[in-house]
């Protein structure tokens, strides 16, 4: 096990913004069991100076970002990020320049050697490198590195920390703009952020009014300093917890991430029922979590059965486990927990008791008022075609006999963003189910024998012909199915066999029905 060191300097190239990595065959080697201060040596006299280890690897991470982004350096590492956003090459209109998203497909981070920067008045230098040889990991070979922070006078360390606490602060605020989702790295027990989203806007959601108004009052009156006093003046955990309930597609995920923006906080998903996810994990993941984040555990239900028994063989947390979790008397102070259900009365009474969860939260199905609402959400001033949608979506709901989600109401209007506010009003075909209708009545036929395959794949049915593409008069075996809405997510489909196609219409029957 070694370190590969950086050559010795005169003092006037230490002092520079970087000095690089030796690249000659006599650099020195030194075990990675020498002790820091030796290590020093070479660059800074270190019976006068103040030096700290960074060993988290989130931190390391953020800063080795900080100052890649803040200081001109001469050595870097390079990393791909995700992209998102427009991207004009998707277009063929070149005038839409202003809709491009002009973040960078990479990341800079900080380059091996060492580094330094000015910060409150002192000079900070950074030691970058790596130590020992290349080991297998779980997410590949990868080398421990060295990070050590040094500030060139005694008793500094409350500067060193200062910096650190503006790296962190840096990388974790949220903003109107944007805002930070985590989720729990269980080999590397950290929180890593796997996405930036673009917050939604209270006024974007639509649900009853009074379930809004109710949800900002709360959280409002939560986060004031006065609440902060009571309960701490009480000897009340400082925590409040939501349950948010209702069908798929009503709008909880939706919330969460409006919620998020309004109050600038991050986003964090908790997905517990994995394999080595133990009560010892589970309680740490929560206590570490972030500050200023909200705290997401969705579908609840599918945790743990009324019987306490888990519904997942191979994850060991407990029910138990899950409890003591969310009451963590360690858990950081002024944490929002959101829990999501569909099936409210799958849940466990001791999970959902007062105290653990604060407020229930119904999201409904769509009712007439709120579809006239989001009408108007995507057609402003619209106030006649609002009507006429309100009053032919009642006929038509009345003629077919289902439930809607606000999912069903956002993908038709993403389904007319194209058309005008009366076209919206009068095609309820994506709706209503008619295309679910048309691959029923297929289905049907196919389960009768009245639509067959012969042993080559060949398709033998002149009315299966009509609902695949014309490709020159040679039938494919595969049914080619046009767009489908579910639950406000369009999928394509290729079916290989009409079978297949039966058991796919029938298992979305719940959604279509219910």
């Amino acid at each position: 096990m070694s370190l590969t060191t950086i050559q010795p300097k005169k003092e006037d190239e230490i002092r520079s913004s970087f000095i690089p990595p030796s690249l000659s065959s006599n650099a020195s080697l030194i075990s990675t069991v020498t002790p820091i201060p030796v290590l020093l040596e070479t660059y800074v006299k270190v019976e006068s100076c103040t030096y700290v280890e960074v060993n988290n690897h989130v931190l390391s991470g953020y800063i080795q970002r900080y100052i890649a982004n803040t200081n001109t350096l001469n050595s870097y590492q390079i990393n791909s990020s995700k992209g998102g956003g427009y991207d004009e090459s998707d277009s063929d209109d070149d005038e839409d320049d202003h809709m491009t998203c002009k973040d960078s497909r990479t990341i800079l981070k900080l380059g091996l050697g060492l580094h330094q920067l000015e910060f409150e008045s002192h000079t900070i230098k950074i030691l970058y490198s790596l130590v020992g040889n290349v080991v297998g990991t779980g997410n590949g070979a990868e080398i421990k590195d060295l990070m050590v922070l040094i500030i060139e006078e005694p008793g500094k360390q409350h500067i060193l920390q200062q910096f650190c606490d503006v790296v962190i602060n840096t990388f974790e605020k949220t903003s109107h703009d944007i805002i930070n989702v985590y989720q729990y790295n269980l080999q590397y027990r950290y929180w890593r952020v796997t996405s930036n989203k673009i917050p939604r806007s209270m006024d974007s959601i639509i649900i009853p009014q009074d379930v809004k108004t109710g949800l900002i009052k709360d959280i409002d009156d939560f986060l004031s300093k006065e609440t902060y006093n009571w309960y701490k003046n009480h000897g009340i955990p400082y925590k409040r917890s939501f349950l948010l309930y209702g069908p798929p597609g009503s709008g909880k995920s939706s919330i969460i991430q409006a919620i998020a923006g309004k109050y600038k906080r991050n986003i964090c998903f908790v997905q517990p029922m994995k394999e080595k996810f133990t009560d010892e994990v589970f309680n740490t993941c929560i206590q570490v979590a972030p500050k200023r984040a909200l705290i997401v555990l969705e579908d609840v239900d599918a945790y743990f059965n009324k019987n306490r028994e888990t519904q997942h063989q191979t994850c060991p947390l407990t029910f138990s486990g899950l409890l003591n979790g969310l009451d963590g008397v360690g858990n950081t102070d002024g944490q929002i927990f959101i829990l999501t259900t569909n099936f409210i009365d799958r849940l466990d009474e001791a999970l959902i008791r007062s105290g653990r969860v604060d407020r229930k939260i119904e999201f409904p199905i769509v009712n007439l008022d709120l579809a006239f609402d989001m009408f108007l959400k995507f057609y402003p001033k619209e106030v006649g075609w609002a009507s006429v949608f309100r009053d032919n979506l009642e006929k038509k709901l009345t003629e077919i006999d289902r439930k809607l989600c606000m999912a069903d109401l956002q993908q038709h209007f993403i389904s007319h963003r194209r058309n005008s506010a009366q076209q919206a009003s009068e095609d309820f075909e994506d709706i209503t189910g008619a295309e679910y209708n048309r691959l029923a009545a297929l289905a049907e036929k196919i389960s009768k024998g009245e639509v067959d395959t012969n042993e080559d794949g060949k398709n033998t049915n002149n009315e299966q012909n009509n609902t695949t593409p014309d490709n020159g008069g040679s039938q494919d075996a595969s049914l080619s199915i046009t767009p489908l809405s579910v639950a406000g997510t369009v999928a394509s489909f290729t079916i290989s066999s009409g079978l297949s196609l039966l058991f796919l219409v029938l298992g979305m029957k719940k959604y279509y029905n219910a």
